[in-house]
């Protein structure tokens, strides 16, 4: 079998693509009546039926909760400094590529998916792009230093006795 999609585990999507179809027309609903400056947070969802549901698209959630100024700094902020769109380099890290990948991954994952521009991983993405983009680097033969450290075992130290101070006028 060459597509899943017709396998019998997953071809038989009675309602699913309806229902998909339904939160995507509602939240071109909601982008309709959505100022430019947003509707405010925990907006990003609509509710088909009885049933609340996340929107399908980050980047339509970005607008619709902060309007055009959150899309587009958080838009911004992944393409500038998670992708590196106006960096100037013409060799790169592999670290700072895969950083770069992941977060091209990530970007487009945020077109299918809700949710996803503002969580924890996205940011931790952004976090090691920027740091392989704007940190100080490491020379490769320091990177493993501290391996090479010796430690000292605290139970074969013994404890410095505390002794008090002198008070004033006390003699020694």
């Amino acid at each position: 079998m060459n597509n899943l999609a017709e396998s019998e585990v997953f071809g038989d999507r009675t309602g699913t693509d309806w229902y998909r179809e339904q939160i995507e027309l509602a939240m071109q609903a909601k982008v309709a009546i959505t100022p430019w400056y947003g509707l405010g947070l925990n907006e990003g969802q609509v509710v088909i039926g009885t049933r609340p549901q996340w929107f399908h698209d980050s980047y339509v959630q970005a607008f619709v909760e902060g309007g055009y100024p959150n899309l587009w700094t958080v838009t911004g902020a992944f393409l500038l400094l998670g992708v590196g769109l106006l960096d100037r380099r013409l060799h790169i890290s592999r670290e700072l590529l895969v950083a770069e990948g992941a977060t091209i991954a990530m970007m487009v994952c945020a077109w299918k998916l809700g949710e996803t521009l503002m969580t924890p991983a996205a940011f931790l993405i952004l976090g090691i792009a920027v740091a392989y983009r704007l940190g100080t680097p490491i020379e490769r033969d320091d990177v493993w230093a501290w391996q090479h450290l010796e430690f000292v075992d605290p139970e074969q130290t013994s404890p410095k006795k505390h002794q008090p101070s002198p008070r004033r006028g006390a003699t020694l």
